[in-house]
């Protein structure tokens, strides 16, 4: 690896990355009021416990028990009293799939490959200025 780029992935990316977890970690905090969950054990644990809590405080008559994966459309658009969205064709349109783990690792990586671009066209922005600084001292001083 090219030192540079090495010393701005140290400067740049380790801490952008520790500052978004810890982001993450205050907005879970303040959203769920429970410390972010660090082990599957307990996101299991604190998804149960919460399930339980919403199944014991909604009537079953006003609860949609769902699960967005394999249930599709038909459960929910019944549930709220509509039709399943149809395309021009008259088909279903198929349920949107953009929060499952592929897609979010993609955004991922589009997010991570934008940021470097934009970090490497600023250092180079900041090269090409400094370079411009020299040129007019150096012609400053050759009189």
């Amino acid at each position: 690896m090219h030192p540079g780029l090495r010393g701005l992935l140290v400067t740049t990316f380790i801490p952008l990355d520790r500052k978004m977890a810890r982001m993450s970690a205050l907005m879970f905090q303040k959203a769920h009021g429970a410390p972010l969950l660090t082990s599957e054990q307990q996101a299991v644990a604190a998804f149960n416990a919460h399930t339980a809590a919403v199944r014991a405080h909604v009537p079953a008559d006003r609860l949609l028990v769902y699960r967005v994966g394999p249930d599709g459309w038909g459960p929910l658009c019944a549930f709220l009293g509509v039709p399943e969205p149809r395309g021009a064709d008259g088909s279903v349109v198929p349920f949107p799939r953009v929060n499952e783990r592929d897609a979010f690792i993609a955004m991922r990586r589009r997010i991570e490959t934008l940021a470097l671009a934009l970090a490497v066209g600023s250092g180079a922005a900041a090269v090409a200025a400094v370079a411009v600084a020299a040129r007019f001292a150096w012609r400053a001083l050759r009189g």
